[in-house]
């Protein structure tokens, strides 16, 4: 019998464990990007010319990354009932790697991208973003957490498992700083 660190144990088949793998990955990797956004948002907000213009546009995109994570959280899908909310999660995934890119290329270039927009554009791009990017991330990784309470039918070994999955989170964030 193959063992996996974290593995739940009642988990036998190959389907199942990929599952679990799959969960402690998107966890790691969730949150490594999660936790590497905030140091370029700074970087980002220098497209904007004044210093005052700089510390508004950071100030709103950090209301909006407060705002789209709450928001992600309350739309993540709830139940396997087919509403709405469950085709949420491909989207997610799309979007978050998208935003994390574009801040990134926003960081690297920010005297290009304040160039090409003026100030009241950057007032309402960088928040919309920041918005996305957490907001993608509030349905994820609610879904996830949820999705591991249904991988078993005993509380105990769902309760392992999410830890297990804050563990990979908590560890995505520290290689991240």
């Amino acid at each position: 019998e193959l063992q996996m660190p974290g593995l739940v144990s009642h988990i036998r088949s190959w389907a199942e464990r990929w599952k679990v793998a799959s969960l402690h990955a998107a966890c790691f990797l969730i949150y490594a990007a999660t936790y590497t956004l905030p140091t370029l948002l700074p970087f980002a907000a220098e497209a904007a010319k004044a210093t005052t213009q700089r510390e508004q546009l950071l100030m709103w995109i950090l209301v909006s990354q407060q705002a789209g994570d709450a928001l992600g959280r309350l739309a993540a899908p709830r139940s396997r009932r087919r509403d709405w909310k469950n085709h949420l999660r491909l989207p997610s995934v799309v979007c978050l790697i998208c935003v994390f890119f574009a801040f990134m290329a926003c960081a690297i270039r920010p005297q290009e991208l304040g160039q090409r927009l003026g100030f009241r554009a950057l007032l309402l791009l960088l928040p919309s973003m920041s918005f996305l990017y957490f907001f993608s991330r509030g349905v994820l990784v609610t879904a996830m957490f949820l999705r591991a309470r249904d991988l078993s039918d005993s509380r105990e070994e769902a309760e392992r498992l999410a830890s297990n999955m804050g563990f990979m989170g908590q560890m995505g964030a520290l290689t991240a700083n």
